[in-house]
């Protein structure tokens, strides 16, 4: 432990993994002086009013000699909704009054040289790059480069062979996971077992290039159009058919 906390530090670019527990909490939280989580975390009373967060109770993390010898902290959560798990992402947690971001946008904006105090605007959502980054439900709806291997893959056993870093990595993020077949995966649209650590990495590539997927605000009238037009082709039609044909239409719609 000793080595690797000594390490983590002397490299002074590490972002480690936060997991949180879905949850309400009954009060926020004031942290003490020596807590870990101070200037990791951001207070939501102070400049993040207008930022979605789902709330989380508890938080698993590093032990706190390491974790205060980082870089910084991002949360890994997926989705609390079980179907957007593998197409939303949750740029923020909330634990107790105090908002974290996740290990994604901690990495895009430490490559960026920002802060998350800076990215958070006066609207609702995110300025990362140069793009507003749709935020809704506290979500934001990832486009993926492509299935699985998008993204270049470097062999962790191959790395410790070679006596200093590969030139390849320089100036890049480098995502450190499991990728293996009965590792963690994440059933994804374009892949069905993504390895998360690629899922993150599509994320990343996300904030960078303000690449998301949008819902224009016009859709809710498009809705309730098609909603009156199916009523009224039902108040009308289904009167000239038989039980059986109106109920092979209704299913049918």
């Amino acid at each position: 432990d000793r080595t690797l906390l000594e390490t983590v530090e002397k490299s002074g670019n590490i972002i480690l993994p936060v997991l949180g527990t879905f949850g309400k909490y009954d009060a926020e939280l004031v942290l003490p002086p020596e807590s870990f989580l101070n200037g990791k975390t951001i207070q939501k009373d102070t400049i993040a009013k207008n930022v979605e967060a789902i709330p989380v109770k508890e938080i698993i993390a590093p032990f706190p000699e390491l974790s205060k010898s980082s870089h910084g902290l991002g949360h890994i959560n997926f989705s609390p909704n079980e179907l957007m798990m593998g197409k939303a992402h949750i740029p923020f947690i909330n634990f107790r009054g105090h908002l974290m971001s996740s290990l994604p946008l901690s990495l895009a904006l430490n490559y960026l040289d920002k802060q998350p105090g800076e990215v958070i605007g006066k609207a609702r959502g995110l300025m990362v790059n140069e793009k507003p980054v749709p935020i809704s439900n506290g979500e934001i709806l990832i486009k993926f480069r492509g299935g699985r291997q998008s993204f270049p893959y470097y062999s962790f056993a191959d790395i410790l062979t070679v006596k200093k870093v590969p030139a390849v990595f320089e100036g890049k993020i480098v995502l450190i996971g499991y990728t293996a077949k009965g590792g963690v995966s994440v059933d994804t649209p374009v892949d069905h077992h993504m390895p998360r650590v690629e899922f993150m990495a599509n994320v990343i590539d996300d904030f960078l290039h303000g690449r998301f997927l949008t819902r224009p605000d016009s859709m809710v009238y498009v809705e309730a159009l098609i909603l009156i037009l199916l009523g009224m082709a039902s108040a009308f039609l289904h009167s000239q058919l038989s039980y059986v044909k109106r109920t092979g239409i209704t299913a049918g719609l």
